[in-house]
């Protein structure tokens, strides 16, 4: 309840540095509840004095932004500085890929998942084509082939009978096979998952959702001994990426890449948490929010609120899965948001974390 309560004062912080400070306070408080959490009942004094101390700096560095904030009374002022997206196809929305998306998230079997999925790579295939960047399909190409690779694989070792996505779990998949069916379907969801270079790909964040999807519903139930494997390289390349971004002050994508990390944890409750924002970073990209007049920009802070509420959460099941590289991950964000509140002034709509 605090951190909704702080999450909710940050949002509404006006002028962009204080709000960029805010949000870095935020991630300390973050990184302390969740560590405190995690540790409930069996940490002993040193680590919980750890923890305390991140959120009591956190929560200070929220108060210093809040005091400065409403001390200058920054004039929040419309802008025409156009929100990041790689892709530059925002505002418009494809049917081909939703159709696709809307297959995979609701197919009840591995077959038709994969065939939705393929729908929404061929979305990303067309726009690439459209932009005559031919080169950039090679990704895309590679990543199909993985699916239906991982697709024929689990054919042949449980039949048609076994892809039924509630009983992937109880499937008869040997642990070589397991991690050989999790490398498959994960590199093809990292390579639509806005890692950079990819991001700036013709279709930029706009098959993220393909790889949470493959995440949530097929490997997280189905293949836990294959992402136990290969979970530290995976969330190490995520979260490399991850910093890259941030410390480039790329939120959007960013948040898209973050997000993706916390789902490859594939602890309990992280779902919601990482699908969350995956979700918000492709709606964001494909929306142009910052547009508006001076009354709708004071209001503009609430948009931030989704990731800034999820963060915690996300932290949490990503320190379960990985402690060290989810550590450095949250001070990597800390560090570029301290660096986005250096190169802001006080007066102007704060970005979209």
């Amino acid at each position: 309840m605090v951190y909704s309560v702080l999450a909710l004062v940050v949002a509404l912080l006006p002028g962009a540095r204080w709000r960029s400070l805010g949000a870095a306070g935020l991630v300390l408080v973050a990184l302390g509840a969740a560590g405190d959490a995690i540790g409930a009942g069996g940490a002993d004094t040193t680590f919980t004095t750890i923890n305390e101390i991140l959120a009591g700096a956190g929560g200070a560095l929220i108060a210093a932004a809040a005091v400065q904030a409403f001390r200058q009374r920054a004039v929040i002022v419309r802008t025409n500085a156009p929100v990041y997206s790689p892709a530059g196809c925002a505002g418009r929305l494809d049917l081909l890929l939703l159709g696709g998306l809307g297959v995979s998230l609701l197919a009840p079997n591995l077959i038709v998942t994969t065939v939705g999925t393929a729908m929404a790579i061929a979305a990303g295939a067309r726009r690439t084509m459209r932009e005559g960047k031919r080169l950039w399909l090679v990704p895309l190409l590679i990543s199909a082939a993985l699916f239906v690779a991982a697709l024929v694989m689990y054919l042949v070792l449980t039949g048609p009978l076994g892809t039924t996505i509630r009983t992937l779990s109880d499937a008869p998949v040997s642990p070589a096979a397991e991690r050989t069916l999790a490398l498959l379907f994960g590199i093809g969801g990292l390579l639509v998952a806005a890692l950079p270079p990819l991001h700036r790909a013709p279709w930029g964040l706009f098959l993220t959702p393909v790889a949470a999807i493959i995440l949530t519903r097929v490997m997280i139930p189905g293949l836990p001994g294959g992402m136990e494997a290969w979970r530290p390289a995976a969330m190490g390349l995520l979260v490399a990426g991850f910093g890259w971004l941030a410390l480039r002050r790329e939120w959007i994508a960013a948040t898209a890449v973050g997000g993706l990390a916390a789902l490859w944890s594939a602890t309990p409750d992280v779902t919601y948490a990482g699908g969350a924002l995956v979700l918000w970073a492709w709606l964001a990209d494909r929306f142009p929010w910052l547009e508006g007049g001076e009354s709708a920009s004071r209001w503009l802070g609430l948009l931030s609120l989704p990731p800034l509420l999820a963060l915690r959460p996300a932290l949490e099941g990503a320190l379960q899965g990985e402690v060290l590289i989810s550590t450095v991950a949250a001070l990597l964000l800390f560090g570029a948001l301290l660096l986005d509140a250096r190169h802001r002034t006080s007066v102007g709509t704060a970005p979209l974390y």
